[in-house]
């Protein structure tokens, strides 16, 4: 394997975080492959899938004020690009309250033709979970 393609698909994984932080979920699905394939977290359904992701996606990104992505280190082998980070959603509910949900997860992404075609996201056992 190339080490250009490793360099590429972690910038690939780069800009489409950064997508997700600007939360501009036209240019997030941008990086997903039409057929891909997303499982949110271990035993969770598998969406699959450009227009299903549209529509799992587009109430999260749109129902949040902020998003921030901590990535505390990035690992890739040919295709495959795998992250440990801290995913953290900030909004405020009804009276003004701040809500915050905090994962902190390792997602593996398998790209496919220049894009995201797999995304799956485990939970670290001992990590940072808040809801």
């Amino acid at each position: 394997m190339s080490q250009q393609l490793e360099i590429d698909n972690e910038g690939l994984v780069t800009q489409f975080i950064e997508a997700w932080e600007a939360k501009d979920l036209e240019r997030i699905l941008s990086y997903m492959h039409e057929k891909i394939i997303f499982q949110m977290f271990e035993k969770a359904p598998e969406v699959h899938g450009i227009e299903a992701m549209r529509k799992a996606l587009e109430p999260l990104v749109i129902g949040v004020e902020t998003i921030r992505w901590q990535v505390k280190r990035t690992y890739s082998v040919g295709a495959i690009v795998i992250n440990e980070r801290v995913d953290r959603f900030e909004s405020k509910d009804a009276e003004g309250k701040e809500k915050l949900m905090e994962f902190e997860v390792s997602g593996v992404f398998w790209i496919k033709d220049g894009k995201i075609g797999v995304w799956r996201d485990y939970m670290i056992p001992g990590g940072v979970f808040k809801m």
